[in-house]
């Protein structure tokens, strides 16, 4: 079989998106499992925790913008045989990573109390959402490159390997969050800081084993030393496919973060539980959408780049009537049984109504 062969075996839908979806419903699973965790820890940590949690999706957006770009002008690189824009691409998706996770990284180091300063929070709850901000905010260089190494590898059709990465990265997040939080093996108590130290930790060791499979893989070439050779315009076709699409995800993050503006306004941290609970459980059913819409890039950034153009516009209207009708069913669901799903996270009456209203409105 050719090496074309090869790729476009893999590079089909299903192959691409069952491994994006096993990961991203592992990813809130543990991520879950933290909240979880730190509730042992303090539910006032809870609470600073989903204050923060927009912020936190805002730096994973700005990574974003640079691996949904690599994803698509990679395959579409692939799809027309062109190895060495692949290749350009590739170096070109991790100098932006480094150099953006290195900016991003400075700016919430200094910044982070700023920040969380905008936000009315009383006391205790501003302090754990700053510790937690700016140990994720000034770490996150690995939470970049990893975002950018596993668009890589998924953009040649390696869907499956960032999955089985990703989840050692979890399992070893919820070790290192075991151990900061509970002190185990005499390591010391450091609570909120301690987990996003472990999250940063995890992200890091996930990047550095990508990047040896992206090294010792001979169809992948990361040559570095093409580091300044680069054309400028794989730097502008990342960019030009990588922010409208984050852009998309910003709008929405904007309209969290000013959601939950307005929740601090409210002299009740029930109100900031339920959001949190809420928002947990909507994770969920949005998780195939997310998916399949990660996988239809890859998709049809394959198809156009092999001229196949007709067949990626099909494709396209066929894989959103999936990723519609699905997420319709999972919100009708997640409406209908709300009580018994929010039950599982809250026995206060309280925060349990307040969730099921907003579980109701998320249909619309």
């Amino acid at each position: 079989m050719s090496e074309s062969e090869k790729i476009e075996k893999r590079m089909n839908i299903f192959s691409i998106t069952w491994p994006i979806f096993i990961e991203s419903f592992l990813r809130i699973t543990f991520n879950n499992i933290d909240v979880i965790m730190i509730n042992d820890f303090s539910d006032r940590a809870v609470a600073a925790i989903s204050v923060i949690s927009p912020l936190t999706f805002f730096i994973v957006i700005l990574y974003t913008m640079i691996s949904s770009g690599t994803s698509v002008v990679i395959s579409q690189a692939n799809g027309a045989g062109s190895k060495k824009k692949a290749d350009d691409a590739a170096v070109g998706s991790f100098v932006m990573a480094l150099i953006g996770g290195l900016a991003v990284c400075l700016l919430f180091f200094f910044l982070s109390g700023s920040i969380v300063g905008i936000f009315k929070l009383e006391p205790d709850i501003k302090n754990y959402a700053r510790e937690y901000l700016a140990v994720f905010g000034s770490l996150s260089l690995g939470l970049a490159l990893s975002s950018t190494f596993s668009a890589i590898l998924r953009a040649h059709g390696y869907s499956k390997l960032p999955m089985f990465i990703y989840f050692g990265g979890n399992l070893l997040n919820v070790f290192g969050n075991a151990c900061f939080i509970y002190g185990l093996f005499g390591i010391p108590v450091l609570g909120v800081k301690g987990v996003a130290l472990s999250t940063v930790i995890s992200q890091t060791a996930a990047a550095a084993v990508m990047l040896l499979f992206i090294i010792k893989m001979k169809d992948i070439q990361l040559p570095l030393n093409r580091f300044f050779s680069v054309p400028k315009r794989i730097y502008g076709a990342i960019l030009r496919i990588g922010i409208p699409n984050g852009l998309e995800f910003l709008s929405f993050n904007l309209a969290t973060m000013t959601s939950v503006y307005i929740i601090t306004l409210m002299d009740s941290s029930d109100y900031l539980k339920a959001y949190s609970y809420t928002f947990i459980v909507m994770r969920y059913v949005y998780v195939f959408a997310m998916a399949l819409g990660q996988g239809t890039m890859i998709r049809t950034g394959y198809l156009t780049g092999a001229k196949k153009f007709d067949e990626a516009f099909r494709k396209v209207q066929i894989y959103f009537i999936a990723a519609f009708s699905v997420t319709l069913l999972m919100v009708s669901l997640t409406a209908l049984l709300r009580y018994p799903i929010m039950g599982f996270f809250t026995s206060d009456s309280t925060v349990l109504e307040i969730c099921a209203g907003l579980l109701i409105l998320d249909i619309f």
